[in-house]
């Protein structure tokens, strides 16, 4: 007790209930502590009650067993954990009225109450919260948002928000003024808006990669377009879906999404376009689909759809296309499809359909294409559509015994499909029309290789003559060279030469349509009637892409990825392409070298030839393209150095080199000073916005250059799995954005420096598989925005967990295995429950180095083996 002054013991005789106060403040005291204490014994008690049996108590399953110690090692002291070999249940992360009450407030705004109370801090819909609340909410009031009561705009900006956090919007291609702070969402990229209400979401292939956050889109009660499409969505369709009544147009094709659709879909009677080809889909479509009277097009193919084709899709009374191919769809084909006046376009081909044709599909009287092919109908097809004239017409009558077809453009068998008629090679006169064309396309002055192409009637080269002689330029016109000639012969040769005609997932409705502009051609785009982007992703293009690519002359953006393409080199006429800002051909299975002649491409931007198998080295002639602001050449066999002459690419933002057999130093020019031709601004860093760098999974060795230290832009910089040796630079532990540092499985030694507590804006740290020594500062506990944290394989990292640790609340993943450290940690993650938690709290010696309750995973320090426990 404290010791008082003559004064303060002046109301010592004061009595409380007839007690002297001294003495009633000593009996109250002992009173709470009985009290406390008796509530501890308690819950032990009924924590440990039979009425909650254990594993073992209630029949545990057969593949948990418990740990044995190996023969002739003394027993643990502690009590065995039990290991059980299945993967550790889902996480869950601390809800969110026990991180941050204003986050739960604005929640129950924006949020039912049961998605606040389950609302977890990785959730997409509590950053969007807490972003709301934490970096925009000033700035949000100036635009006339409270966050105090519920207002559309609020709803918009936070359902927007989350479509970012819930997709990976630090990945996506371009994102301009997203999150930015007081800016409206009406000025986000992407984003257009009506008397000030979203009504369109657009993004086309923008590596969108995530689970779409339907439930909190479905604000958005204005939406009318939601198209994001060639992405890597993933997941169910959510039934909230049904909440968008205004939807006009959504276009989710070529993403990952599954399962069944949702039977809400039949709620958006205002829909007019439906496309989902090229995802994972499956079940059976929902009957409600016929309830969208006013649908024009619907396109499900490349799913994997099963049942019958539904008789209810006969209502669709304003659909001109029907896009049912490369499903699983049996049975017959719905003779109520004869009720599609408008029907134009119907495509079955690739299912398990079977029976007769209807015959009242002779009703649908704007049919003018049909596929019919990789099916087991039979029967014959000449009473339904011989009658009219038709563009395409594909059935099975090539193989004895199949569709009897006289009408159809293309027969289909076993060997593939065919033309029914086959053009021979002309014999020109010089005055011909077609020579005329060639002339114009090929070259007057190139007789040789105009007779090459004449004589081949297979080549693209032919088809596209013959396509714009026969059907696409009016015969009534004189023939006069334009530049749009050369768009539409360029667009037809890569058309024929990559497979249009038959492999094309898409486009095949709006390619080549005689008359047809391009500028209005699936997955070309144009400015004043000029084609200057084309995007053809994951769309089954098949061949190689022709050197008449370069007749697009005007082209801005020329992006071909992510299609199984035959192996070739990059065609050098490409270099032609002087206006070109962005070039993509990622994942197309180019071989060779990297032409110089692309480094005539002084307006380039973005180079990106990821996932192929080019071999040799970067070119130094690089150094040329001095507008490029992002270079990917990830995951080819080149080799040889990092050329320095990068570095006076001062623009440069995203250099993506991993995945090759690079060798030697990093060199110091990439983070060295250079002069700016600016005078009066003097030296600046080489790479002064370089944000991302990645090196990993090369041959690369040295030591790490202190230059890299310079720059301050870095966000995320992945060094790992090459032969870097020595001390991590203190300046590569000071850069003040970084937010991925990742050094692992390299030859990297010395202390984890204290500087490292600057780096405040770091998510994730992996240091794994080194030779790192000394103990853990204190300072990285102060990393608060820290989720994943690996330190393991490195046996010299001495002593215990830095007590600061606790403070690391957004951590889920953390790796403390195969270390020296020592110590417990149940006082620092015990309170949540972590994804991922490994550390040595399983040492075969009989005493664990660390004492982990909650880890889920323990590991032997000494033999470096790792089981999931039961927490």
């Amino acid at each position: 007790f404290e010791v008082k002054s003559d004064d303060e013991t002046e109301d010592d005789d004061d009595e409380i209930c007839g007690f002297p106060k001294r003495t009633f403040c000593i009996m109250a005291v002992i009173l709470l502590l009985v009290i406390l204490i008796g509530a501890i014994v308690g819950g032990v008690m009924a924590s440990s009650s039979p009425s909650t049996p254990s594993n073992a108590q209630a029949g545990a399953p057969s593949d948990q067993v418990p740990t044995t110690n190996p023969a002739g090692t003394a027993p643990s002291t502690n009590a065995p954990i039990q290991i059980i070999i299945v993967t550790p249940e889902p996480t869950a992360a601390p809800i969110v009225a026990n991180t941050n009450s204003e986050v739960a407030k604005l929640g129950s705004i924006l949020l039912p109450f049961e998605e606040v109370e389950n609302l977890s801090i990785f959730d997409p819909s509590y950053r969007a919260l807490e972003w709301l609340l934490e970096d925009d909410a000033t700035e949000s009031n100036n635009l006339g948002i409270s966050l105090q009561e519920e207002s559309q705009e609020l709803r918009e900006r936070f359902a927007v928000a989350s479509l970012y956090f819930a997709t990976n919007g630090k990945g996506w291609i371009s994102s301009d003024r997203w999150l930015t702070p007081g800016v409206s969402v009406c000025n986000w990229e992407g984003v257009s808006c009506r008397s000030g209400n979203v009504t369109s979401l657009v993004f086309n292939a923008n590596r969108l990669d995530g689970v779409l956050p339907v439930s909190t889109l479905s604000q958005l009660s204005w939406l009318e377009i939601l198209n994001l499409p060639q992405n890597a969505l993933l997941g169910t369709l959510s039934t909230e879906i049904g909440k968008l009544t205004n939807l006009e147009i959504m276009n989710l094709y070529s993403n990952s999404f599954d399962g069944s659709l949702p039977t809400e879909l039949g709620n958006l009677q205002n829909m007019v376009e439906l496309t989902l080809w090229f995802n994972n889909f499956n079940h059976k479509l929902p009957t409600e689909l016929g309830l969208l009277t006013r649908l024009e097009k619907l396109d499900v193919a490349q799913n994997a759809f099963t049942s019958e084709i539904p008789t209810e899709f006969g209502n669709l009374q304003a659909v001109r296309k029907l896009f049912l191919d490369g499903n699983s769809f049996r049975g017959p084909l719905p003779s109520e499809l004869g009720n599609l006046q408008r029907l134009e376009l119907l495509h079955v081909p690739n299912n398990q359909l079977s029976g007769i044709v209807p015959s009242e599909l002779e009703n649908a009287s704007s049919l003018v294409e049909v596929k019919l092919s990789a099916n087991s109908f039979a029967g014959g097809l000449d009473n339904i559509f011989c009658g009219r004239q038709m563009t395409l017409f594909y059935s099975d009558c090539l193989d004895a015994g199949a569709v009897s077809c006289p009408c159809c453009t293309h027969c289909c068998g076993t060997g593939g499909c065919f033309e029914q008629t086959i053009t021979l090679a002309p014999t020109m006169a010089p005055t011909s029309r077609l020579g005329t064309f060639a002339d114009i396309l090929i070259g007057r002055n190139d007789q040789a290789k105009q007779n090459a192409i004449l004589s081949d009637p297979n080549s693209p080269q032919y088809k596209a003559l013959m396509w714009i002689n026969d059907k696409d330029y009016p015969a009534d016109e004189n023939i006069e060279d334009s530049a749009s000639l050369q768009e539409r012969y360029g667009l037809a040769v890569l058309y024929y030469a990559t497979g249009g005609d038959t492999n094309w997932y898409a486009g095949g409705d709006t390619w080549l349509s005689p008359g047809f502009p391009q500028c209005q051609w699936e997955f070309v785009a144009c400015l004043a009637n000029q084609v200057r982007f084309l995007r053809l992703i994951n769309n089954n293009l098949v061949g190689t892409i022709p050197e008449e690519i370069h007749k697009i002359s005007s082209l801005r953006l020329l992006e071909i990825r992510d299609n199984p393409m035959i192996p070739s080199t990059i065609p050098t006429q490409i270099g032609e392409l002087q206006f070109l800002s962005n070039l993509s051909l990622d994942g197309i299975s180019l071989t060779g070298t990297i032409p110089t002649e692309l480094m005539q491409l002084q307006f380039l931007t973005s180079l990106d030839l990821a996932n192929n198998d080019l071999e040799g080295n970067i070119p130094t002639r690089m150094q040329q393209l001095f507008n490029l602001k992002s270079l990917n050449l990830a995951t080819n066999a080149l080799d040889g150095g990092l050329p320095t002459e990068l570095a006076t690419l001062r623009l440069l933002q995203s250099i993506q080199l991993q995945e090759n057999s690079l060798s030697g130093s990093i060199p110091i020019e990439w983070g060295a000073q250079i002069l700016s031709a600016v005078p009066s601004v003097g030296v600046i860093p080489s790479f002064e916005f370089l944000q991302i760098l990645r090196l990993d999974q090369n041959n690369l060795s040295s030591n790490l250059p202190i230059q890299l230290g310079e720059l301050k832009a870095l966000r995320e910089l992945h060094l790992q799995d090459n032969g870097f040796t020595g001390v991590v630079p203190t300046q590569l532990m000071d850069l003040p954005v970084l937010q991925y540092f990742r050094v692992s499985s390299n030859q990297l030694r010395g202390t984890i420096h204290t500087v490292i507590g600057n780096m405040q804006k770091l998510s994730y740290l992996n240091v794994e598989k080194n030779a790192f020594s000394g103990t853990i500062p204190s300072q990285m506990g102060t990393l608060t925005s820290l989720t994943s944290l690996s330190l393991a394989f490195n046996p010299s990292l001495l002593g215990e967990i830095p007590s600061t640790f606790g403070n690391l609340i957004r951590i889920d993943k953390i790796f403390l295995h195969g270390t020296g450290l020592v110590g417990g940690l149940d006082n620092l993650f015990c309170d949540r429950r972590l994804s991922l938690y490994f550390a040595d709290c399983l040492n075969s010696t009989g005493t664990a180095d660390i004492s982990c309750s909650c880890c889920n995973y323990c590991c032997d320090a000494f033999g470096g083996e790792c089981a999931p426990v039961q927490v």
